[in-house]
């Protein structure tokens, strides 16, 4: 990885389909649209929200977000063919965007980070805050650390 976005594609979209799923608890991880042969592809990564903090959808969300959302998609990609795949961010998943960091408050991670020295150091713990500028992780037994966004290589998930 090269480091964290700031912004995620497709922005706007996730918005709206957020606002669309956000009464049943779902949130949108990330989202991937490839045009090909005059069809569209469309994955949608989903985050059941449970006490402010994301975690797996079940089969039940993922049909019931399939349903909603093909009614939108209808209308977004008007005579358009287009294939519609849900899923869970999946266990052990690699942070790619700021807005997963603060989707994500209150889990576990793991980072690689450059430090002061230009060294790579791995820290593992649970997210308090994100913003433009740092993410806050809590360290077992070490407390709050402070990671430039800027200086993040790699980060996932963990458990």
């Amino acid at each position: 990885m090269k480091g964290i976005l700031k912004t995620c594609p497709y922005e706007s979209l996730r918005e709206e389909i957020d606002r669309i799923l956000g009464p049943n608890g779902l949130r949108v991880v990330e989202i991937s649209v490839r045009r090909a042969s005059k069809k569209v592809f469309a994955d949608i990564f989903l985050a059941r929200m449970s006490l402010g903090v994301a975690g797996s959808p079940d089969t039940t969300d993922l049909e019931t977000a399939s349903s909603v959302l093909h009614m939108f998609f209808e209308e977004y990609f008007k005579d358009q063919d287009f294939f519609l795949t849900l899923s869970s961010p999946g266990l052990g998943r690699s942070l790619k965007s700021l807005h997963e960091f603060v989707l994500f408050n209150g889990r576990t991670v793991a980072v690689s980070y450059l430090n002061d020295e230009g060294e790579v150091v791995s820290a593992v713990g649970r997210i308090e805050d994100a913003n433009d500028d740092h993410i806050g992780l809590f360290l077992s037994g070490s407390g709050k650390i402070q990671i430039p966004v800027d200086s993040i290589k790699n980060a996932c998930l963990e458990g």
